[in-house]
Formats: C-alpha cells, sequence, structure tokens
C-alpha cells in the first residue's frame, strides 16, 4: 500500500491491489473508499511501488509458468509470457500503460522487470539488466486509454479458440478491466547495461553515475559514470567492519549527489 500526496482537492490516501483483481483507493482518515478500478483477474498483480515518488506507481504481477495452452491468445498464458506491469499515475488516479514482459521480445533468460525514475529494467540471469527510455515505450509502442472512457476490447470465442471477438467496455470496469495497450513488435533499443550483484543499481549526481555491486561480492560498491562506465575518482566504496548484514550505498534521495554509505556501525 502507498501513501497518497495531496494535490488539486486531493486528500491524503492510500492505494491497495485485491486478490479478485481491483485496484482500490481509501481514505487515509476515515478509511472510506474513494475510487475503485477492476484490473482483471488474468494479470493478477501482486504489489504496488513507486515508480516516481508522489508522481506514478507501478503493478507488478506473479511470475507466470510456461504454459502452451492457447498461447498468444487475449486471457490466456502463453509459454514465453513472464508478467505484467501497469503504471498509472496519482492525483489524479490515471492509467498510463498496460505491458507484458515477453521472453520471445526481451530474452529467453529474462528474470523479473519493473518500472522504475522513468525506466523499464528488464532483469536477466546472472545479474544483467537492460534499461530502457520509459517515455519512448508510451510514445513509440502504446495506445491511449482513459479510465471510464469506451473501449474495445478482445475475447475468445468460446466455440472457436482461434478466433477473436471484439467488445466495446468501459476502461476500468468490470468484466474486462484494463486493455492491454503497449504491443511491442520488435524489442526496443536499451539505453545502456549495467551487471549488478541482486540487480542493485543506484543513479544520482551531476553528470549521471550510478552505484553497483560487482559480480560474486557484497558490501563492495563501484560509484561509476554513466557514460563511458569509467570508474569515478575514489569510487570504490567498502567497509573494514565485518558484519552478518551486507552495508548500503546509495545517491541521497534530495538528488544533491551525495552518496550514503550505511555500514553495521558506521554512516558515511
Amino acid at each position: 500500500m502507498l501513501k497518497s500526496h495531496k494535490c488539486s482537492g486531493y486528500s491524503s490516501s492510500i492505494l491497495g491491489v485485491t486478490a479478485s483483481g481491483w485496484l482500490m483507493r481509501y481514505n487515509l482518515d476515515s478509511g472510506k473508499p474513494l475510487q475503485q478500478v477492476y484490473l482483471s483477474t488474468k494479470y493478477k498483480f501482486k504489489s504496488i511501488a513507486w515508480e516516481t515518488d508522489l508522481y506514478r506507481i507501478v503493478l507488478k504481477s506473479i511470475h507466470f509458468k510456461s504454459s502452451t495452452t492457447r498461447a498468444g491468445q487475449p486471457g490466456s498464458t502463453s509459454s514465453s509470457l513472464l508478467m505484467y506491469l501497469a503504471v498509472f499515475s496519482v492525483a489524479p488516479l490515471e492509467v498510463l500503460t498496460v505491458l507484458q514482459i515477453d521472453k520471445n521480445v526481451f530474452g529467453q533468460d529474462v528474470v523479473d522487470a519493473t518500472v522504475n525514475s522513468g525506466f523499464l529494467v528488464i532483469m536477466h540471469q546472472s545479474y544483467w539488466m537492460e534499461f530502457y527510455n520509459f517515455e519512448e515505450i508510451i510514445q513509440n509502442y502504446s495506445s491511449a486509454v482513459k479510465l471510464g472512457s469506451p473501449c474495445k476490447f478482445h475475447k475468445l470465442n468460446p466455440l472457436n479458440e482461434t478466433a477473436n471477438q471484439v467488445s466495446m467496455d468501459i476502461v476500468g470496469h468490470y468484466p474486462y478491466g484494463l486493455p492491454l495497450n503497449v504491443h511491442f513488435l520488435s524489442k526496443p533499443t536499451p539505453l545502456f547495461q549495467i551487471s549488478s550483484n541482486h540487480y542493485f543499481v543506484s543513479f544520482g549526481g551531476k553528470p549521471w553515475h550510478y552505484i553497483n555491486i560487482p559480480k560474486g561480492l557484497d558490501s563492495v560498491f563501484h560509484v561509476s559514470a554513466l557514460e563511458g562506465n569509467v570508474l569515478a575518482k575514489n569510487g570504490v566504496l567498502t567497509s573494514d567492519t565485518l558484519s552478518i548484514e551486507s552495508d548500503q550505498a546509495y545517491f541521497h534521495r534530495d538528488h544533491s549527489g551525495r552518496i550514503l554509505h550505511i555500514g553495521a556501525n558506521t554512516l558515511r
């Protein structure tokens, strides 16, 4: 659940996703339901996180198991489908994209994905990550949809599973919920690629730098320039203290370029 900020008359609220396929918004003070959006049970969304603080959220689905039954048909589970992602703006709540992460598009070794800070992040085996421009995906690969507006939904013909029927319904209403409005005809071009243990990465600084953990290491951080992947001066952060828990290091969220390195007994 997430707390939404006050904006244009919108009071503080809590967002939650239900097992029955609804995105719910409640008043933070009274608990009164303020808004409900039907997502569809086929997506099986299970978690919500901030994509951009106080601006956009991302919903992540479960990871689907491989199945060859009705592969590629709407409402079915393709053998190459890994998961679904949905991105909403908040205050007001509005859907931006619903997309599927397909191994036939991004690679058979894809293990996870998310949208964060304007990037579509695709995670591969061996802690390899690809970063895509999310705004470019919205512009080049998506069709616009709006909550409460009519939309064409594709559904299976029960008498012929290979044939689709088209039905007009309202976006965010039961029984169809949200349409899949991002379609990749080919793999987009990634902005850059980064390898980091545990898929950890933090961006910050001017010009842009990133913090990652070299493969096979823990509590060792490298700070590198995004352009050219050049290690920064004094860009290796380590701790002399041994601890059961791993150190943490990330750029401060105030966009000052400062780095917080948190060890077992130190903060610097």
